[in-house]
C-alpha cells in the first residue's frame, strides 16, 4: 500500500484523497496476499479526480515501480456499486508442497486428494487477536488436483477468498499431508488470479 501511495504521488496522477486530519489516497486492493506468497493476479482500485487515457496512466505509474513489479493493465472500473473486495469469491493457486521423503508417487497424491475432498469437515486452528478459533475449511475448497514429483507435490487449487470465507493454501497442504501420510517440509504458494463466480463458472475478476 505504501509503495503505491508513493508511486501515485511521484507519477503526479490526480488520485482522490480522503477528507480529515490525515488525508489518504482512495486506493484499495481486492484481497490481501498471504505472507510469503508470490502472485501474478493482484488487483488495485483507485478513485481519480480526472481520468485520462488508461495507457498513459499505466505508463506513468509503471515508471515509478521498482524492478520486478509490473502494472499490467489499467481499465475503468465496472459501474456496479460494489468494491473489488466485495466481488472476490475465490482465488486460483499453484502450489508446491515439498516433502522430506523425496519423490512422491502420483497414486499417493491422488489418494490424499480424494480423502480431503471426501471429508465432511476439515477443522483447522487459527490464531486471532481474540485467541484461537477452529474453522472448517472444507466448504471453501472448490477445486483441487495435483501430481507427485521428485522432492514433493505440484498442486493446483481454487479456494474461497474474501470476507465471508477464506482458505489458505498451506491449510489445504497440511490436510493433504495428514491424510496422505506425507512428511510436509515446506509450502510455496503462487496466486494466479482472483475469481468471481458467475453463471456457475469461476471467472477472473477484472
Amino acid at each position: 500500500m505504501r509503495l503505491f501511495e508513493r508511486a501515485l504521488r511521484r507519477a503526479q496522477l490526480p488520485v482522490k484523497y480522503s477528507q480529515g486530519y490525515n488525508p489518504r489516497p482512495a486506493i484499495s486492493f481486492a484481497a490481501p496476499l498471504e505472507v510469503g506468497a508470490s502472485s501474478e493476479g493482484e488487483l488495485m482500485q483507485m478513485e481519480m479526480v480526472t481520468f485520462g487515457r488508461p495507457g498513459e496512466v499505466r505508463e506513468r505509474l509503471q515508471a515509478q515501480m521498482p524492478e520486478g513489479l509490473e502494472v499490467l493493465q489499467v481499465v475503468p472500473a465496472a459501474q456496479e456499486g460494489r468494491s473489488l473486495m466485495a466481488r472476490v469469491e475465490g482465488a486460483a493457486w499453484r502450489v508446491w508442497l515439498q516433502t522430506a521423503a523425496g519423490a512422491v508417487e502420483d497414486k499417493s497424491v491422488r489418494e490424499a486428494i480424494d480423502r480431503v475432498l471426501a471429508a465432511a469437515s476439515l477443522p483447522v486452528e487459527r490464531t486471532t487477536p481474540k485467541g484461537t478459533k477452529v474453522k472448517d475449511i472444507r466448504p471453501g475448497i472448490y477445486e483441487l488436483r495435483g501430481e507427485g514429483q521428485s522432492g514433493g507435490v505440484s498442486l493446483e487449487m481454487v479456494l474461497a477468498a474474501g470476507s465471508r470465507l477464506h482458505v489458505r493454501p498451506e491449510e489445504v497442504c497440511q490436510q493433504l499431508a495428514a491424510r496422505g501420510d506425507l512428511p510436509l517440509k515446506a509450502v510455496r504458494s503462487h496466486r494466479l488470479a482472483l475469481l468471481t463466480r458467475e453463471r456457475e463458472q469461476w471467472l477472473p475478476l477484472g
